[in-house]
C-alpha cells in the first residue's frame, strides 16, 4: 500500500498522524508526503523525526487533487493506494484490515468510521443533501444510523484499489479532477467511478479520528469560493440530463442562503461575492463541455443519489438564517 499525505501548514497535526502510522500492526506500506509550499516548519519536523519519509516540496501550491495525482505517479503495480489527511490519526489495525478487504473487493472504495475530535461521527462515507450540498454521512451524530446512501470514500482517510485507479487513469487520464483545487474532490471521483461500475464499501472497522478544520481553510475567501464553486460543478457534470437545470436552479437558491450569512460577517468579501453569480455562469460552457466528454467516456450520468429530509434540512437552514439577522 501506498499511503499519500498532502500537507499545507500542518506543522501541528502532522506528527501525531505518522507516530499513528508507525504504530500500525501491518507495516506493508510506503509514505510519500508531498508538501504544497508551506511557510512553516512541516518539512523540517518531518525529515527530523521520519528521515525515512520520501517528501516531495512543490513550489507552488497544488491544491488537493493535483497533489495526490502527483503522488500517483509513485504506484506500483497492484498497489493499493491511501489517501490520507495530516490532520487523520489512524487506529492501529486500519491498514491490516484494509489490505484484507482490498483482496476481497477490488472494485470498491474503503471509507470507515471518522471520528472528530470530539468523539462524535465525522463520516461514513459521502452522501448529498437534496439540496445540493455534499455532506459527510452521520456527521456530528453519536451513534452512526447508516440509513442514507454513500457514493464515495470521504478523502480524510479513503482507500482505493490499484483497480480502481487504475480504471479512472485508463478512461480519464487521471484520478481526482484536476479542476478541483479544494473540496467535492473525493464526491467527484466517487461519482465519476460510478459510471464505469465501481462502488464505495464502507467498513466500521476501520476507525480514524479527524481532527476537523484544523487548516482553518473556510476563514480564507479563495478556499470558501473553491467549495461553492465545485458544489456547482457537481451538478452540471454528474446530474442526470432531464434534472440538470432544474438543479442548477435549485442550487442557486440554495446558495443563497448558505452566502448571504457570510455576507453580513465577512464585510471586505462582500465586492467578490456580489460578483459570484457573473463567475459561475460563466463556468458553465466550460463544465458543460466537460459533462459532454465524460458522457463520451462513460455513457450518460446516472445522478447524484440524494438524501432524504430535504425539508427538515432547508427550514433549518433557513431559520438559521433569519436568527443571525
Amino acid at each position: 500500500m501506498l499511503i499519500g499525505i498532502v500537507s499545507f501548514n500542518s506543522s501541528k497535526v502532522i506528527l501525531k498522524c505518522l507516530n499513528k502510522l508507525a504504530e500500525q500492526s501491518s507495516t506493508g506500506f510506503k509514505i510519500i508526503i508531498l508538501d504544497n509550499a508551506s511557510d512553516d516548519n512541516t518539512i523540517d519536523l518531518v525529515r527530523q523525526n521520519f528521515p525515512h519519509i520520501q517528501i516531495i516540496a512543490s513550489p507552488e501550491n497544488l491544491g488537493f487533487g493535483k497533489a495526490h495525482n502527483k503522488i500517483l505517479h509513485h504506484l506500483e503495480p497492484h498497489q493499493s493506494y491511501l489517501c490520507l489527511n495530516p490532520d487523520v490519526a489512524l487506529e492501529e489495525n486500519f491498514i491490516e484490515i484494509s489490505l484484507k478487504l482490498i483482496q476481497l473487493h477490488p472494485k470498491e472504495a474503503l471509507t470507515g468510521f471518522i471520528k472528530d475530535g470530539n468523539n462524535a461521527i465525522y463520516s461514513t462515507g459521502q452522501m448529498m443533501w437534496i439540496d445540493l450540498r455534499p455532506q459527510c454521512r452521520d456527521f456530528l451524530k453519536n451513534h452512526p444510523q447508516l440509513k442514507e446512501n454513500i457514493y464515495a470514500a470521504n478523502g480524510a482517510a479513503a482507500v482505493y484499489t490499484w483497480e480502481y485507479i487504475q480504471a479512472s487513469l485508463d478512461h480519464f487520464g487521471y484520478f481526482f479532477n484536476p479542476n478541483f483545487f479544494l473540496y467535492c474532490e473525493d464526491d467527484e471521483v466517487g461519482l465519476r467511478m460510478e459510471r464505469l461500475g465501481y462502488s464505495v464499501r464502507y467498513c466500521n472497522e476501520l476507525i480514524a479520528a479527524h481532527n476537523f478544520g484544523s487548516s482553518n481553510a473556510m476563514s480564507h475567501f479563495k478556499c470558501w469560493k473553491e467549495a461553492l464553486f465545485n458544489r456547482f460543478q457537481l451538478q452540471v457534470l454528474h446530474s442526470k440530463g432531464q434534472h440538470l437545470f432544474l438543479y442548477i436552479s435549485l442550487y442557486f437558491l440554495s446558495e443563497v442562503v448558505y452566502i448571504l450569512p457570510y455576507f453580513k460577517k465577512e464585510k471586505q468579501w462582500r465586492f467578490k461575492i456580489v460578483l459570484l453569480p457573473w463567475e459561475l455562469i460563466k463556468t458553465f460552457p466550460i463544465w458543460y463541455k466537460m459533462r459532454l466528454h465524460f458522457i463520451s467516456i462513460a455513457g450518460s450520468p446516472k445522478g447524484i443519489p440524494y438524501a432524504s429530509g430535504f425539508f427538515e434540512n432547508l427550514t433549518t437552514r433557513i431559520t438559521r438564517f433569519f436568527k443571525k439577522f
